[in-house]
């Protein structure tokens, strides 16, 4: 049985060498083992001379150097062409109108509708609205709020002034009870007028801001 088990396993091994292709190039691994290999076959009286053997181990050098580069040089095409493919799909987006999440938004002379919700049930919250240079033009208390809500913005100040349409921000500070602040994520619209690449990614450009395709909740007409 012993002597059967070990043809068996001669007859494995022979077939597994038979299946083995040979390799049409020589990589690193195959040069450093062709190094290691002659080393140690070296005829002691007569070992590899020290020029010879720097001379091979700066070729190796190279290689490896060589191939890290052709890797480094084929990822980057990868992501270049696949950058301008998402860039050419995204240019589809062009003319549609984009709900996504931000706090960024464009007010016409009839002000803007603002989108927020909220995580819990807050017992206070403001909504702040800024100017394109960041100064605070209006706060405003709402109340009974909690979910998904909507706030209309008629344009005015705090004071009652009309102000320019233009681009604004807002953020909601939602608090419970006890006074912590609730979690708050904000979303607002807009028209996508163009489409860049920044690095490897693609944004959508609505003027007033840049979106992310990520930050897109939904896309209409």
């Amino acid at each position: 049985m012993i002597q059967q088990s070990s043809n068996i396993n001669t007859v494995t091994s022979i077939s597994n060498i038979n299946n083995r292709k040979p390799k049409k190039e020589l990589d690193k691994d195959d040069f450093l083992n062709l190094l290691v290999t002659q080393l140690k076959n070296q005829d002691p009286l007569n070992p590899l001379d020290n020029s010879e053997f720097i001379a091979q181990t700066t070729q190796f050098s190279s290689l490896e150097q060589l191939i890290n580069i052709s890797e480094k040089f084929d990822k980057l095409i990868d992501n270049e062409e696949s950058s301008n493919l998402n860039l050419f799909s995204a240019v589809s987006f062009i003319d549609k109108n984009i709900n996504f999440y931000g706090n960024d938004f464009s007010a016409d002379e009839n002000g803007a509708v603002l989108r927020f919700d909220i995580s819990g049930t807050p017992a206070t919250t403001n909504i702040e609205i800024y100017n394109e240079k960041g100064a605070k033009v209006k706060t405003v208390s709402v109340e009974g709020v909690n979910g998904s809500n909507t706030f209309s913005w008629d344009l005015t100040d705090d004071n009652g002034i009309k102000l320019n349409p233009g681009n604004y921000s807002y953020k909601v500070v939602a608090k419970d009870k006890d006074g912590n602040e609730l979690p708050v994520r904000l979303s607002s619209s807009g028209r996508v007028i163009g489409v860049l690449k920044e690095g490897n990614s693609t944004v959508f450009d609505l003027g007033f801001t840049k979106v992310k395709p990520d930050e897109i909740i939904s896309v209409y007409n």
